[in-house]
């Protein structure tokens, strides 16, 4: 179901993520080879920063002092 068994942390030590970051209006123009990855792992929205913007709204809040 997709579903996440588990419930969220509620605050976290580290947060490490490699998320898509190409803006949509760019993936044409990208090297063929690049393309051969998953369009869900390279478009990042209009402007590329979509999962970057979520990262920052809900993950950072929940870093501990002193994390990373």
């Amino acid at each position: 179901t997709g579903e996440c068994s588990s419930p969220l942390p509620e605050s976290v030590d580290f947060l490490l993520s490699n998320p898509p970051y190409v803006a949509k209006g760019e993936y044409d123009s990208l090297q063929e080879e690049v393309k051969r990855e998953p369009d869900t792992a390279l478009l990042g929205g209009e402007t590329g920063l979509d999962f970057y913007r979520a990262i920052a709204a809900f993950w950072v809040p929940r870093l501990r002092a002193g994390g990373l």
